[in-house]
């Protein structure tokens, strides 16, 4: 899974387009809005393993639309980017488990790197997810109730916080903390009962 996926949400057309052509650049996929609604209609239809967004924008504020996506898949990493801060949106960010407040003008940099540790510091059900998709990603897995899902459609499922999702990732993230993970690879961990 080299293409992680990104939604970027900023008002200033000329960021926007700037940030896009760099993280394309870079391999990364990127879907743009810009506002915080046709942010949340995007997020509605796609999966992003990040989400990049200012935080004053027009017809839906920056920070309500980090709480939606939260609420709803909260292992998704946010990065916020903003140039007028008030009292309180650190707060309102750290809150909400935000990964990172990037203040503008933004350091492109600083910007790639907080991008990076934000994918790599995911919830370690997801990478193990990742492993398996990137390993077998249509090979069926038979799970409780004779359920057969692939390695990508559990990955979906968790990242969509599906009920089925959530109970998957419970599962799995109990067998991921109780085992020891020196002494064992995750496909190792992966096929314990």
């Amino acid at each position: 899974m080299n293409n992680y996926s990104i939604l970027l949400v900023e008002d200033d057309e000329n960021l926007l387009s700037e940030y896009q052509r760099i993280l394309n650049q870079k391999g990364y996929h990127v879907n743009t809005a810009n506002n915080g609604r046709e942010g949340l209609n995007l997020w509605k239809k796609n999966i992003y393993d990040l989400v990049l967004a200012d935080l004053r924008m027009p017809e839906l504020d920056g920070m309500e639309l980090i709480k939606k996506i939260k609420k709803n898949q909260p292992l998704t990493q946010v990065i916020i980017l903003s140039g007028e801060g008030r009292e309180g949106d650190m707060f309102d960010a750290v809150n909400q488990h935000v990964f990172n407040y990037l203040k503008k003008p933004i350091n492109l940099p600083d910007l790639l790197d907080s991008i990076s540790r934000a994918i790599s510091n995911r919830d370690m059900v997801l990478i193990a997810l990742e492993q398996m998709v990137k390993k077998s990603p249509n090979q069926p897995e038979i799970l409780e109730n004779g359920q057969t899902f692939t390695p990508k459609r559990l990955y979906d499922e968790v990242r969509k916080n599906t009920p089925y999702g959530q109970k998957f990732y419970k599962s799995l993230k109990t067998v991921l903390t109780d085992v020891e993970p020196l002494n064992q690879t995750i496909d190792d961990i992966l096929k314990m009962d």
